[in-house]
């Protein structure tokens, strides 16, 4: 299934007060603090990963090959539409 080729083990270290940092060991460029609920979270971490995809696709980089979940950490995959993009370009 291609979402998974896309899905990144990201690490959500909580901050106290609703407040977790987020970090992916993957792509060092996503990291920032979000706040909220467990699912407000994922979806920030979401839109945050599509606009670290399309920095990437932009510029012609690459984009590493996801490696396996640590524990703490949780996998998250960009949005249906920026997987559909990455997939069409990575396999022109």
């Amino acid at each position: 299934m291609p979402h998974f080729r896309f899905a990144y083990p990201v690490r959500l270290d909580d901050r106290g007060g609703n407040r977790v940092y987020v970090s992916c060991r993957d792509l060092p460029e996503l990291n920032m603090v979000a706040v909220g609920n467990l699912v407000s979270i994922l979806n920030a971490v979401e839109a945050s990963l599509d606009r670290v995809v399309e920095r990437r696709l932009l510029a012609r980089e690459s984009l590493p090959e996801p490696s396996p979940r640590d524990p703490g950490e949780v996998m998250v995959a960009p949005s249906p539409a920026m997987i559909a993009k990455a997939a069409k370009q990575l396999s022109l």
